[in-house]
């Protein structure tokens, strides 16, 4: 192999390390702020998502699924994106009173626990 493409090859391998080191972590979790985090898919805001309690292991989120939202599969290829900072509520019950609810909406209330280890193990 050439010197120069090798060197080249070296450099770019270089710095895809790096990035990958220094790219952030990435959380499953809603994260416990005043604002929810808004739901897009093709670009599209299709939903919102409030966290209601600040325990990192045991808190309920609240999900306002709009009529455009599809839900992804391996057939539809949706992608959905999740954007924090979306609209700032006050509290679980401002964010019901608030967020749009339109004709053919969907509620989902999910209650989460976040464990360092599987059930059983």
């Amino acid at each position: 192999m050439d010197k120069k493409l090798r060197a080249v090859m070296l450099s770019l391998a270089a710095l895809l390390l790096v990035a990958l080191l220094a790219a952030p972590r990435v959380s499953a979790q809603i994260p416990p702020v005043s604002y929810s985090v808004g739901l897009y898919q093709g670009g599209i805001l299709v939903g919102e998502v409030y966290r209601q309690d600040a325990d990192p292991s045991s808190y309920t989120e609240h999900w306002v699924l709009y009529p455009a939202y599809v839900y992804p599969n391996e057939k539809n290829g949706v992608v959905t994106e999740l954007r924090p900072g979306r609209t700032n509520y006050r509290d679980l019950t401002e964010f019901l009173a608030r967020v749009p609810w339109r004709p053919g909406s969907r509620y989902v209330k999910s209650r989460c626990s976040d464990e360092t280890t599987l059930p059983g193990r």
